[in-house]
């Protein structure tokens, strides 16, 4: 899987948006990001079976809105600046 692009970012905040070519993979990969970031499987699961064009992921430390769309994903993490490289570590999972 492909990033398109990557950008962003904000004082005291960080804000990345990845825009991702929708492959087979996604949601396999997806989820593997989630849960590299911290989040619990169950919730990952529970929120992706709702199959909705839109998705919204939180915890202490990331809020992270999807976007489905035709041929491509639009994934928006805002976090605290110090979680970037957690991000970027992450995100190698869409490469």
């Amino acid at each position: 899987m492909q990033i398109i692009k990557s950008c962003g970012c904000t004082k005291g905040t960080t804000q990345n948006t990845f825009h991702i070519k929708q492959k087979e993979s996604f949601l396999t990969d997806f989820e593997n990001f989630l849960k590299e970031l911290g989040f619990l499987e169950e919730k990952i699961k529970k929120e992706l079976s709702k199959e909705e064009e839109y998705s919204h992921f939180y915890n202490d430390d990331y809020k992270i809105d999807v976007y489905f769309k035709t041929g491509e994903v639009t994934v928006s993490i805002l976090s605290k600046d110090e979680n970037h490289q957690n991000i970027t570590k992450a995100a190698e999972v869409f490469k």
